[in-house]
């Protein structure tokens, strides 16, 4: 035994420290419950709608509901899927949902309209989500094809914004091709019955055209000329009502991000779960898609906005002849007091 502890002197010290040890642990495991139980105590269950598209993008909303991250901070999620990002901002502008999913496009064309919308955070980015598939029996194989073909794309989408580059990177000029409107999820029929020769379109929706077209069909990325944001949005009036229900939902995205990050198979199967999919279509996508996630607001979020709102200008997209400071189209506070190092936008 330790010299410390002989004698009637030294024994009585062993025991004053080892109750010292207990009752420190015990005020831990006090702390470490109350924390735990806070969410319970501090009200009743909050009812919230979350919209948002088909994509992979939303993998840590998927993973958060379904390991009862949101239940863990006292929300009752409803998530109402829609068949893109644009049509998920239509509905939170309505009212119809609480909070939605999108591109930066759409949102940033309500804001350029005078739309009272704020970004709350990205929560993935991604430079080969979005895609071109065109057909190789329509005469397309390399992008200088593409002059004089029937291509698809959703109107008011980021997909528009990545053909105008996408021609504009490949010294092709817009008169030079025939875009044709499309509803998101009517990419697959119109280039499979011929209606076009090529179509703008994002990843299951490319990987289902993918499978199908086989060897005639044609892929282009814009790896090096668009990054895509994936982000969470409300109107501003209800975040400014509930600014501790937006907190509640960024606590429960980050845990969804931790565990995509620290158990990807467990993440990709409860994603391939949601959608109905064989893991291993699930993983080719997903692979393919060159996906990053995180809960953040970073520059990127900023440069894509304001780019697009110069392309938007440029085309006659909107009445506006300036582009607007998006700073006042993001909401920082709610991410700033729950993980502040997130935020890296200078504002």
């Amino acid at each position: 035994m330790c010299p410390y502890f002989n004698g009637k002197k030294g024994e009585f010290l062993f025991w004053w420290t080892f109750a010292l040890i207990l009752i420190v642990i015990g005020i831990g495991l006090y702390f470490d419950i109350n924390q735990a139980q806070s969410v319970k105590r501090s009200g009743p269950i909050e009812k919230i709608t979350i919209a948002g598209g088909p994509t992979l993008s939303s993998a840590p909303l998927y993973v958060a509901l379904d390991k009862g991250y949101f239940k863990r901070e006292g929300l009752d999620v409803s998530y109402q899927p829609f068949p893109s990002g644009h049509i998920a901002v239509g509905a939170v502008k309505e009212g119809k949902v609480d909070f939605g999913l999108a591109t930066e496009a759409p949102i940033m064309a309500e804001g350029m309209e005078g739309t009272r919308i704020w970004i709350i955070a990205t929560i993935s980015e991604a430079h080969k989500v979005v895609a071109l598939v065109g057909r190789k029996d329509k005469g397309i194989s390399t992008p200088n094809d593409l002059k004089g073909k029937r291509i698809g794309v959703v109107k008011g989408s980021n997909g528009e914004f990545f053909l105008d580059i996408f021609l504009t990177f490949n010294k092709i000029s817009k008169k030079e091709v025939r875009p044709i409107p499309m509803v998101p999820d009517k990419a697959y029929d119109i280039l499979i019955k011929g209606e076009v020769d090529a179509v703008v379109t994002w990843d299951f929706y490319k990987q289902r055209l993918q499978k199908e077209l086989g060897t005639n069909g044609v892929v282009f990325y814009g790896r090096d000329i668009y990054r895509m944001t994936w982000n969470l949005m409300a109107m501003q009036d209800y975040v400014k009502r509930n600014p501790e229900v937006v907190k509640k939902v960024l606590r429960a995205l980050i845990r969804g991000v931790a565990s995509i990050r620290g158990e990807s198979l467990e993440a990709r199967k409860i994603t391939a779960n949601y959608f109905k999919m064989d893991e291993a279509v699930l993983n080719e996508i997903w692979d393919a898609s060159d996906l990053s996630f995180g809960v953040t607001l970073s520059p990127t979020l900023l440069i894509s906005m304001e780019d697009q709102a110069r392309w938007a200008i440029r085309n006659k997209l909107t009445k506006r002849k300036t582009v607007p400071n998006f700073l006042n189209f993001i909401y920082f506070e709610g991410l700033e007091a729950v993980q502040s190092d997130a935020v890296t936008i200078i504002h």
